[in-house]
């Protein structure tokens, strides 16, 4: 698949970085190019266009400049605290600053996307994290094992905290894990397990300007 996008970006000189423009030109140039990988086949296997041309050699002038697309926002939503941001970054084609600025912009940090991570749900509480670890071990309080951290839906802390006698109940509740939380992510139910994520979903994106 990879040689059959190096062979055309050798005999036409393009490299359409989204799936409408990829469509559109090999409806053109297609019985000119016999070997030229469908739409499909290329998302089969990358999140974008830009990944694949990335991964078969092939530049991108405005690789770190482009747009940031609704379906890029989607997917750091969902993948943020999952994966690694250098997974993430490594799946748009960005950087890592790049990706924590984004995440910022949409009201996200790794320290908070998926809940309260164990040190802080400790603090909150005055339970140790040996004991909360050990309430995870039993099934009784869910967590979301992520890239980084082990989250803790703040709702459940109150429960703890009363059950263990601690003072310090959370003297706030954030919101819950971010709505986004991957649709398989879900279905696997991540706050009965720290078992982690599945894989990420595939997209199709762009990146920002400069000024993103």
């Amino acid at each position: 698949m990879l040689a059959g996008l190096v062979a055309f970006n050798r005999a036409t000189g393009q490299a359409p970085t989204t799936s409408r423009g990829w469509s559109d030109l090999i409806q053109r140039l297609g019985p000119l190019q016999p070997h030229v990988p469908s739409t499909y086949a290329v998302l089969r296997h990358f999140p974008n266009f830009r990944a694949a041309w990335t991964a078969a050699g092939i530049q991108l002038a405005d690789a770190r400049w482009a747009p940031w697309t609704a379906e890029q926002d989607r997917y750091i939503l969902t993948q943020l605290g999952v994966q690694p941001t250098i997974a993430i970054a490594e799946a748009l084609g960005r950087g890592e600053a790049a990706v924590r600025a984004r995440a910022r912009k949409l009201g996200l940090r790794v320290g908070t996307a998926r809940g309260w991570p164990l040190q802080r749900a400790a603090r909150a509480t005055g339970v140790s994290e040996y004991v909360l670890r050990a309430y995870i071990k039993r099934g009784e309080l869910p967590a979301f094992k992520g890239a980084k951290h082990v989250y803790l839906n703040p709702a459940d802390l109150r429960v703890v905290a009363r059950s263990t006698g601690s003072t310090h109940p959370p003297r706030s509740t954030p919101p819950a894990p971010h709505s986004s939380t991957p649709a398989n992510a879900r279905l696997a139910d991540p706050w009965v397990s720290t078992a982690p994520s599945p894989s990420a979903p595939a997209l199709s994106t762009r990146r920002r300007s400069r000024t993103e």
